[in-house]
């Protein structure tokens, strides 16, 4: 039985990805439930978090699985008529690179569970601009001061296909 979901080895696998590909310590990349930044997080902060599964086939488990990268970055130390995105497009466009079909995210996804069997790559499809966002997003005081103090975006990857056949889905029940 396995002791990872499939999800799981996917985030943990595009989160291990990030971290060595763009040398980011672990207080500044982490699978997170929302795509909000740990509470501890510095001055930047990739969340990666679950997106939806769906299915192809009828005979087998043919599942095309999401997740998406929240790129954060705080802009409360730049006056405010100096702040635009204190460089989360610029560390978001790092993201999109090192993720996109990165057959490094599958072998690391597969490698995590036996049970695992991603045969694609994640695709990139599309990023949005969050905007400035305040404490409350950083778990501070929402109340704390009236200008945002960092800025957010989020980038959606797709089409991780994973396929099961029906006697592998048995022995996982």
């Amino acid at each position: 039985m396995s002791t990872l979901s499939t999800m799981d080895a996917l985030l943990d696998a595009a989160r291990d990805r990030l971290r060595a590909a763009l040398e980011l310590a672990p207080e500044e990349c982490s699978v997170t439930p929302d795509g909000k930044p740990d509470p501890d997080c510095g001055e930047r902060f990739v969340a990666i978090h679950p997106g939806g599964v769906s299915n192809s086939q009828q005979h087998c488990l043919d599942e095309y699985y999401a997740f998406r990268a929240t790129v954060t970055v705080r802009t409360g130390q730049d006056p405010r008529d100096r702040r635009r995105d204190g460089g989360a497009w610029a560390l978001a466009l790092k993201v999109r690179a090192a993720l996109h079909m990165s057959y490094d995210v599958t072998a690391l996804a597969n490698a995590a569970d036996p049970d695992v069997s991603f045969v694609e790559p994640p695709v990139f499809e599309g990023g949005t601009y969050l905007g400035p966002q305040g404490g409350e997003w950083f778990f501070a005081d929402p109340d704390g001061g009236a200008d945002p103090t960092g800025v957010a975006v989020e980038l959606s990857f797709g089409k991780a296909r994973h396929v099961m056949y029906i006697e592998e889905q048995e022995d996982r029940s």
